[in-house]
């Protein structure tokens, strides 16, 4: 995507999902410096697998290699195939799961932990935090610490891996990164704060520093749209107006409507006027104002001061 240059990546994005966007940005952002033979060499491995999937699409999986073997040696075109193959697994894993979770819940419990951390991060965010709350309580002990650590998936697992789904569906588990500290943060985002709060305390047991970098992830700035109207207000007594117009500089319109309603008339015609003054300001700095004021959320949640429901959670209040 940052080879194709702006104006043709905005127009793709423009064709995503939200939650596509979200998840793609966050992998640009993860980026460093990128060689041009590296961009050239994603670039290929994209043409060949949007040919492939075209080639099945038309005619099955033996034409599709038969088609690839045209242009590729034997080797090359099996690796194209079971790239889509493997893809297109992952992403019935995350049908299916949903549609049977219970039953995917019970044979989970009876499997090895790791086992369970990697089936758990190859779902979605939302449904994995589902089923990793449904887990027993000891299990979800043992599962999050070998998922917080999880780089690789261990190649002696894929039978395991293929005896939990063979009731199911057809999967076969390639060797490939997975992002434990990323998943661990997307699950845990999907829990109740109870079990959200436990299973940090588990880790910064364990691990202090990957705890840190697993709650970095989770306590994200837009959180605070996940707040009770009272308890933006309260998060706003704390916060520094300078700092919150600079973290406001790029955040979604929706997340700076739910910060101006929560701030009388004055006040928030202060704030866009401020942030309207801004000019230009370094990315890294609007992201360091936006750790800022996550952590200043973090600090009134530990306090018991607000409360920070799970994503698609809303407290009840009576």
């Amino acid at each position: 995507m940052i080879g194709l240059g702006t104006p043709v990546a905005a127009r793709i994005l423009r064709e995503m999902s939200e939650r596509e966007v979200e998840l793609l940005s966050r992998q640009m952002a993860d980026l460093e410096k990128i060689e041009a033979d590296e961009i050239d060499n994603a670039s290929d491995e994209f043409r060949e697998m949007v040919a492939a999937k075209r080639y099945m699409a038309l005619g099955g999986i033996e034409y599709a290699k038969q088609a690839l073997t045209e242009a590729f040696d034997l080797s090359h075109a099996n690796r194209i195939i079971e790239k889509v193959k493997r893809g297109s697994k992952m992403h019935d894993l995350n049908g299916i799961s949903q549609l049977h979770q219970d039953q995917f819940v019970d044979i989970l419990n009876e499997e090895h932990p790791q086992t369970v951390a990697f089936i758990l991060s190859q779902l979605e965010p939302e449904h994995g935090g589902a089923i990793f709350a449904q887990l027993d309580p000891q299990l979800r002990n043992q599962v999050i610490l070998r998922l917080v650590r999880m780089d690789k998936i261990d190649p002696s697992l894929v039978n395991d891996v293929e005896h939990v789904l063979s009731t199911m569906l057809d999967v076969k588990v390639q060797h490939e990164e997975v992002g434990g500290i990323d998943k661990t943060a997307g699950i845990l985002n999907h829990v109740g704060q109870g079990i959200e709060k436990s299973m940090i305390e588990l880790l910064t047991k364990e691990d202090p520093d990957l705890a840190m970098e697993v709650e970095k992830l989770m306590f994200t700035f837009e959180m605070i749209g996940r707040l009770e109207d009272r308890d933006i207000q309260r998060v706003l007594r704390d916060v520094d107006l300078k700092d919150l117009s600079v973290a406001l500089k790029v955040a979604k319109p929706e997340i700076k409507e739910i910060i101006y309603k929560n701030m009388s008339e004055r006040a928030r015609t202060m704030m866009e006027e401020e942030v309207g003054y801004l000019g230009k300001v370094r990315l890294k700095d609007v992201e360091s104002m936006q750790l800022k004021i996550s952590m200043q959320i973090k600090q009134l949640v530990q306090k018991g001061e607000i409360a920070m429901p799970a994503i698609g959670e809303k407290e009840v209040y009576v």
